[in-house]
């Protein structure tokens, strides 16, 4: 993910390599947010909230689900609003929630007669101070006796094996979340029709109000491909990211310049044992606060390295 955004920052990639690129730089950081939601199911997390356009949203879920469309021979419409259409949320958490929408469409139509129409519709739009994003297909909709009880947890309408009856409930309660609303009705073509209704936000103002001051920051890690995924993460918006192999090597440039943020791998040991960490704070208790620790693995058990 970290290499993949490098290339993208870069400014050199045309069209289309450069979608190629985004559509292999989701899937990764899907990946590492499903390992965070699960180590941290116990106990209740708060959604990452940003500026989020819901059009970007759409280009990006259909990307990743075009070839399952084309090969079961689904048209797919979209019509997006002409302007940037953002709100305030977590990005993976929207894309989730789209996704879902998007395959319960999937396969709704896709088990229709060949002679009937195959199609699926989405819309991003705004009304008033509310951003509306909404799918709609081409199939047989949900019977209206059972529409007041699509949201409820384990509910479906699925065969046996094909669904775990929990994909609309979770949806609904991301939306809900963020401040919103995920709805149904059943669209002018007969068949199911998904909107979510979520607070819009001026994207100039929040990008004004949230603008970083450009810092200067340093990364220890003995890793290179550490130190080009952090620079591409932060030069791109004017921060000065400077990077040092070992602990020796980052008290010497501490000692030359000033830095707003270190980065470090918790391994990282000074030439005579001593861990990195242990040896940047001893005489430099402000800098804890400034310090990010990261690790890859978790720490050797001292009792069964003495055996």
């Amino acid at each position: 993910a970290g290499l993949t955004e490098l290339v993208i920052h870069c400014g050199r990639v045309p069209e289309p390599p450069l979608e190629h690129l985004r559509v292999i730089h989701d899937p990764p950081e899907r990946a590492g947010r499903i390992v965070r939601n699960l180590l941290t199911f116990a106990r209740k997390g708060t959604p990452e909230k940003a500026v989020v356009d819901l059009s970007d949203v759409v280009s990006r879920t259909t990307l990743l689900i075009s070839y399952e469309m084309r090969i079961r021979n689904i048209d797919l419409h979209t019509e997006l609003a002409p302007e940037p259409l953002t709100v305030m949320g977590d990005r993976y958490e929207l894309q989730q929630v789209l996704l879902n929408l998007v395959t319960n469409a999937v396969q709704a139509v896709g088990s229709l007669d060949e002679s009937r129409p195959r199609a699926i519709w989405i819309e991003t739009g705004r009304a008033d101070g509310t951003a509306i994003l909404r799918v709609r297909d081409s199939g047989d909709g949900v019977q209206p006796d059972l529409v007041p009880y699509l949201f409820t947890p384990f509910f479906t309408t699925k065969e046996p094996g094909q669904g775990t009856g929990l994909g609309l409930s979770l949806s609904y309660g991301l939306i809900e979340s963020h401040g919103g609303r995920l709805s149904y009705a059943t669209s002018p073509s007969g068949g199911a029709e998904f909107t979510i209704a979520l607070p819009w936000v001026d994207d100039t103002r929040e990008a004004g109000r949230d603008r970083p001051a450009t810092r200067i920051i340093l990364v220890v890690d003995p890793d290179p491909a550490m130190h080009r995924a952090v620079s591409a993460l932060f030069a791109g918006d004017g921060h000065v990211v400077d990077a040092a192999r070992g602990g020796a090597e980052a008290l010497t440039a501490l000692e030359a310049r000033p830095y707003d943020l270190i980065i470090a791998d918790t391994h990282v040991m000074m030439p005579d044992g001593t861990p990195f960490p242990d040896a940047l704070l001893a005489g430099r208790p402000a800098v804890q606060s400034r310090l990010a620790l990261i690790t890859a693995t978790a720490r050797p058990d001292p009792r069964k390295a003495k055996g």
